[in-house]
């Protein structure tokens, strides 16, 4: 479609696609004026004639009329409407109309450009003359507006010559000689502004013998006295900016009083000073700046006083009158104070404004709670930068270029810095030092120095920065801080940090709290606490420096302890039937959680899953063998459920190493049986066997029934893995006589399973019965997984005996109650698609088993992936 524009405010043009339309004569334009000045609204006959010819209208108007009409109908969308005429147009492709809507949107400098000189020229009537005035008339109030705005923005040397023109043609226009006076004598040329103001006086007098107005007598008289000061304290705006979207719309509603709060370098000042200059027109009085670690409130308000045009002679000494002066002068002015660095909110508190006209924005690395509950402060807290912005704000300073020469050092870069803008500001830097350098050789610096990296003389860098907080902390908050350096995992919860100090709940709360509000550490959920990389390693340093090596130790012996004892108990919880083992107590000074039950157990392991891993891990490095051992025991219903093979297998080869060290036979013997279902559930049943084989040859030899039951329960796995379902079968039947004197939980457990392998067998019936038997055995007690597990059996068994239907709803309900084992719910929703194929059921089949193989391939379960894409190839086939 082409693209129609039409402009009134000159000569009246038309292009399509950016191409001049012939308009023909005066008259047809005129007729074309009407037309789009009526933005689409129907225009008589009438109305034409009037508005075209006026009083002197010809008698043959209206066939002249019809005659331009069709001319217009040929070249635009002209359409009969009721009894008059319209184009059907977009108001916006008409130059008018968009003016008008630039100017309710107060883009002035839009609306402004769209004038090309006199409106209409070259059409005459007293209609459109009417029009022409009322245009120019809203053109000089946008200009007058416009330079108000300009005024305020401090650029009036830009605006002066435009100015001195238009006073010139207009000097009774008082708003407009008010503004030329403030350009010249904020130009330095206050004479000049004063003889313009005697030059206006004396026209008005003589032409219609009145005086100036108020609003210009007040310009006047301000230029006398010389107190017209807007003051612009602000430093420059960043050269590069990314990020804070979110914290940049909280400032842009404007509260009466902002708090920016963040560790050193997470970029508080950078993010006012944006904002700042993004809306200083919206502070026409003035922006005032005072950084309060350099200087007290009472010598930053006579600053302020000094800045706005107070004397020094009327500023009082008085603390109480100074601020009683200071607000009344800002109690009409819209203006900005930034208060740069508080340390308290009392110094925040005494130098806000009266009235709520001007805005405040402080910044401070503590969290100053106060005053969002004494002065409704907007609290807004930064944290690192994404990693997209912190991208934008590296590839900005060093070039798109060079960015994309060495995309990996980029990414090592940006690891390093960790999102920190102060960081990544100083690797920009040494980047720029060196332009020729490649930026792989910055990342290998910044990964060997560490924090070094980062500094960049005795005041400016990392170190230096959080130097100054640490400072600020009692002996005991610089005891809790330099320790939390030495959290092996990524956060740490209350109790852990309780463990890791050897203190009470209620302490470590309040230092807690102390840290949080320095911005020393993060409280990223409740209860939870969290470092940057950087600041971490400054507290380990401190660590180093503030404590011996044997209170390291037992630090981190503590937080490992707390760990371990609370994840036997959360295994204990989720699995009752499990034998617990024998654990020593906990170092001292460590309390572990007393977990209530399987899904609290569950919620705590979910939390702390990375870190139990990496506690695991320490207790690995520092060989703490009994540590690995238990680590590995409390793991592995937790692994299993998740089907998390690959870490459960490394972990029982480590617990398998550390018991051999301690020469302890049972564990070893446990050590081999889960290596064996591990290794055998990813697929690797020759070492699944070995391993199965010694575990049963232990269990027998030490004569423990217990462990025997379960290293012959874990054979059944291997053969029937093996698709040896009779071998299996076989096991299961001797596991189960052995299991008569274990207890009902045991027994149930054994009954299960077997139920399983009889029904792989083909033996539907004894399958059947066993797992009636299971039931039994579970009672009322049984959890919702072994009910699940159940309930999978009879789906399978009604499945191979042709009740489908039946064994569609066992399965069903069954892989509900399994959401909690991934690993068998994977089987689970197997089994149900290959009863829904044999249903005829295609589209179900493929969507559960399209949901197991998802699982399988997440499991890394190569023989499960193999047979399920096997099965959903079969399906896909016509």
């Amino acid at each position: 479609m082409a693209e129609l524009e039409f402009r009134l405010l000159g000569a009246v043009e038309a292009c399509r696609d950016g191409s001049p339309v012939f308009l023909g004569p005066a008259r047809l334009r005129s007729v074309l004026a009407v037309l789009l000045l009526a933005g689409g609204n129907p225009v008589s006959l009438d109305e034409f004639v009037e508005r075209v010819w006026g009083d002197a209208s010809p008698r043959q108007a209206r066939s002249s009329l019809h005659s331009y009409f069709t001319r217009l109908r040929y070249a635009f969308d002209l359409v009969r409407r009721g009894h008059g005429y319209a184009l059907e147009i977009d108001p916006e492709t008409v130059d008018v109309h968009r003016f008008r809507r630039l100017i309710r949107a107060e883009d002035l400098d839009g609306a402004l450009a769209l004038w090309r000189g006199e409106p209409l020229a070259g059409l005459e009537s007293p209609w459109l003359d009417r029009i022409r005035a009322d245009l120019l008339a809203e053109r000089e109030a946008a200009l007058l507006d416009h330079a108000d705005r300009k005024l305020e923005l401090g650029q009036h040397g830009e605006l002066l010559p435009d100015l001195m023109a238009r006073a010139e043609r207009n000097m009774l226009d008082e708003r407009l000689a008010g503004q030329l006076m403030l350009a010249l004598h904020r130009s330095g040329r206050q004479a000049d502004a004063l003889l313009h103001f005697e030059k206006v006086k004396g026209m008005l007098a003589e032409e219609l013998g009145v005086d100036p107005g108020p609003a210009l007598r007040s310009v006047h008289q301000s230029l006398l006295q010389n107190d017209i000061f807007v003051p612009r304290q602000l430093a420059a705006a960043p050269r590069t900016f990314a990020g804070r979207r979110d914290e940049l719309k909280v400032l842009s509603e404007m509260p009466p009083l902002s708090v920016i709060v963040g560790p050193g370098g997470i970029g508080k000042t950078t993010l006012a000073l944006q904002w700042a200059h993004e809306h200083v027109d919206r502070f026409p009085d003035g922006q005032l700046f005072a950084d309060l670690a350099a200087v007290e409130p009472a010598d930053a308000m006579r600053n302020f006083l000094l800045a706005l045009g107070v004397s020094p002679a009327v500023i009082p000494e008085d603390q109480a009158a100074m601020t009683g002066l200071y607000r009344s002068v800002l109690a009409a002015k819209r203006a900005l104070i930034v208060l740069d660095n508080a340390i308290g909110a009392e110094q925040v508190s005494a130098l806000l404004p009266g009235g709520a006209s001007c805005a405040v924005v402080a910044t401070s690395r503590n969290r100053l709670t106060s005053l969002v509950s004494q002065h409704n402060a907007v609290l807004l807290s930064l944290d690192v930068l994404a990693v997209d912005d912190a991208y934008s704000l590296l590839v900005s300073r060093l070039g798109v270029d060079r960015a994309e020469a060495e995309p990996h050092a980029v990414e090592e870069l940006l690891a390093a810095c960790g999102g920190l803008p102060l960081a990544l500001t100083i690797t920009v830097g040494r980047a720029q030092e060196h332009p020729d350098f490649p930026l792989a050789a910055l990342a290998a610096e910044l990964k060997d120095a560490g924090l070094n990296a980062f500094e960049v003389d005795t005041e400016l860098g990392v170190r230096a920065v959080l130097s100054t907080s640490y400072a600020a902390l009692s002996a005991a908050q610089a005891d809790v801080f330099a320790l939390l350096g030495l959290v092996p995992g990524p956060d740490v919860g209350l109790e852990g940090v309780a463990a890791l100090a050897g203190q009470t709940f209620a302490s470590v709360r309040t230092i807690l709290r102390a840290l949080e509000r320095g911005s020393l550490i993060q409280q990223h959920s409740p209860g939870r606490f969290r470092m940057h990389d950087l600041v971490r390693s400054y507290a380990r340093e401190q660590a180093g420096e503030r404590f011996p090596a044997e209170t390291r130790d037992a630090a981190l012996r503590r937080l490992v302890d707390f760990y371990l004892h609370t994840l036997v108990i959360a295994a204990h919880r989720v699995d009752t039937g499990r034998p617990m083992i024998t654990m020593p107590p906990p170092a001292r000074g460590c309390v572990p959680l007393a977990l209530r039950d399987e899904d609290e157990s569950r919620l705590w392991f979910d939390l702390e899953a990375e870190n139990i891993a990496a506690a695991r891990r320490l207790a690995e490095q520092r060989l703490c063998h009994r540590s690995v051992w238990q680590f590995a025991w409390a793991l592995s219903n937790f692994n299993a459920y998740a089907g998390n093979m690959r870490d459960e297998l490394a972990g029982w080869h480590s617990a398998l190493a550390a018991v051999r060290e301690l020469g302890d036979l049972d564990g070893i013997g446990q050590a081999h049986r889960f290596i064996a279902r591990a290794a055998a559930r990813l697929g690797d049943c020759e070492e699944a066997l070995a391993h199965a084989r010694v575990s049963l040859w232990m269990a027998e030899e030490a004569d423990r029934p217990f462990d025997r039951i379960f290293a012959m329960m874990t054979l059944c796995e291997i053969h029937w893995r093996q698709h040896n379902n009779s071998a299996a079968t076989e096991m299961g039947l001797r596991a189960w006589k052995l299991a008569e004197s274990q207890t009902a939980p045991v027994r149930a457990r054994v009954a299960n399973d077997l139920a399983w392998y009889l029904a792989q067998d083909g033996r539907y019936d004894q399958a059947w019965r066993m797992v009636e038997a299971c039931l039994e055995l579970l009672g009322p007690h049984g959890s919702a997984l072994e009910r699940a597990s159940v309930l999978d059996t009879k789906g399978y068994i009604c499945r191979r005996t042709g009740r489908l239907e039946q064994a569609v709803s066992y399965l069903t309900e069954a892989v509900d109650s399994m959401r909690l084992d991934p690993f068998s719910v994977a089987d689970t929703l197997c089994t149900l698609a290959e009863t829904y194929v044999e249903l005829g059921r295609t589209r179900e089949a493929r969507t559960h088993l399209a949901e197991a193989l998802d699982i399988y391939e997440r499991q890394h379960r190569k023989p499960d992936i193999e047979r399920a894409r096997d099965l959903l190839a079969r399906l896909e086939l016509p």
